[in-house]
């Protein structure tokens, strides 16, 4: 909102909101559905994407991927990837193959279990 100099009534005034359900959008006191949030996000010159996660201020997602070496070991060398965001991993994955991205969902799944767990 400071970047682009819009104010809580502005945000009611696009989204065709009370003044005070656009107060909890800024606050993070409530969630606005997905229509709501790419108007938001149009308003504010930036992605749905951003609005949910925050600036890409946080470092690059780097993913290697190491293939299990055959017997006798490979010299093949590992392929690593970067990334700027999720959604360019999310178009990687899908130009890969469907079971690229059933694995990367199984690994994910599994991992938040794990955070789960723990808490």
């Amino acid at each position: 909102m400071e970047q682009t100099g819009k104010s809580v009534q502005d945000i009611a005034d696009h989204l065709g909101i009370t003044y005070e359900m656009a107060r909890r959008y800024t606050l993070a006191t409530a969630r606005p559905r997905q229509d709501k949030l790419a108007a938001l996000a149009e308003l504010l010159e930036t992605t749905p994407l951003e609005l949910d996660y925050g600036t890409p201020q946080q470092p690059k997602v780097t993913v290697t991927k190491v293939a299990t070496p055959p017997e006798p070991p490979s010299t093949s060398p590992a392929r690593s990837l970067s990334f700027k965001n999720p959604e360019e991993m999310a178009r990687h994955l899908a130009a890969e193959s469907p079971e690229a991205i059933a694995e990367f969902l199984r690994h994910l799944v599994s991992n938040l279990a794990d955070k789960l767990d723990k808490k």
